[in-house]
């Protein structure tokens, strides 16, 4: 799958992997395990055999043909990268990711925002001080070999995309400048625990933009601490400064959009319209984009719509990320 999406906050996917495994609840009832499952029955290899008993079962699969989809794009696109899978999957080798890397470099027109349960082998991967090279060096392999075991009769066609995007992008010393200004990376959150522990990993990671997935909701989640007791998660880079009586910026840009969303599909999950509300009051609080998607298959069920409260539709946002303010008064 690498094309239009009915997703609201992006406007394309693009799976250069395929295959997953559980990470936490949140998995449990996945719809890339669904859909893979679908795409495999309707004859698709991309995703043969990578579901066991209703589960991921570990295997990945590194999906060359998909690789340079990116590069045929027209116009400006915002991209969701591995909607069917984990690109940092520990299965998943880094090398290979680079590869991603280096196609999002070439790409400097569209964004892409990559969400993974896998927040500390972002981090490592992102920490190697010679990834700016590699991505370099990858394009200049391209340029000189390419794939052609991979993509055969089209790789010339992909090698022509690759000099044209690497000639527009105007490198001629010896590495890419980090981090790539078109690229966010999310980390996907669905209880307090997974909360604190992701968002701590991903505020390590060193890229341009910084957001969360809610979604499936499955508990109240909080942001802001106990002020009186000093307990802080620093969710947005903040924390609290009892001498100004605000919450103060100590990381630059901490969490810059949060995205919230109920589970679907057989089996869901319920949310509480309170936990939403809660969330959307936080994010407020900070200054920080919220983007309520929907509530979910019970909630349908139930309520007619995934957004109806009362018989209205409920005043949530649908805002995408801009600079946090240094200071947010509360």
């Amino acid at each position: 799958m690498a094309g239009t999406t009915k997703i609201e906050w992006t406007d394309r996917q693009w799976n250069p992997v395929s295959g997953c495994s559980r990470a936490s609840i949140g998995c449990d009832k996945c719809y890339a395990v669904v859909m893979s499952r679908r795409l495999a029955a309707m004859g698709n290899t991309k995703y043969a055999g990578l579901v066991n008993k209703g589960h991921f079962n570990g295997q990945v699969r590194l999906c060359h043909e998909d690789l340079y989809k990116p590069l045929l794009w027209p116009g400006r696109q915002t991209c969701f990268v591995n909607s069917m899978a984990d690109l940092f999957h520990p299965n998943v080798p880094f090398d290979y990711i680079v590869k991603v890397w280096a196609v999002m470099f070439l790409n400097p027109q569209h964004t892409f925002q990559v969400l993974t349960k896998r927040p500390s082998i972002a981090h490592r991967f992102l920490s190697d001080g010679s990834l700016g090279h590699q991505i370099y060096q990858r394009v200049s392999r391209w340029l000189d070999d390419g794939d052609q075991g991979f993509l055969g009769d089209q790789w010339n066609r992909v090698h022509d995309l690759v000099a044209r995007r690497s000639s527009g992008c105007r490198f001629d010393f010896t590495a890419v400048d980090l981090p790539l200004k078109n690229v966010w990376l999310g980390a996907s959150c669905e209880t307090q625990d997974w909360l604190e522990t992701r968002t701590r990993e991903l505020l390590q990671c060193h890229v341009e933009k910084r957001f969360l997935s809610l979604e499936p909701l499955l508990a109240e989640l909080k942001f802001f601490g106990d002020t009186e007791t000093g307990l802080e998660l620093p969710a947005f880079g903040m924390a609290w400064s009892e001498s100004n009586c605000c919450y103060e910026q100590i990381q630059a840009p901490g969490i810059q959009w949060v995205i919230v969303g109920g589970e679907s599909g057989q089996g869901a999950r319920p949310i509480k319209i309170e936990w939403v509300d809660s969330i959307v009051d936080e994010c407020r609080r900070a200054n920080v984009d919220c983007f309520v998607k929907q509530l979910g298959s019970i909630w349908r069920r139930e309520h007619g719509s995934t957004h109806a409260k009362g018989g209205r539709i409920k005043d949530w946002p649908k805002r995408y990320p801009r600079e946090i303010p240094a200071m947010v008064q509360v």
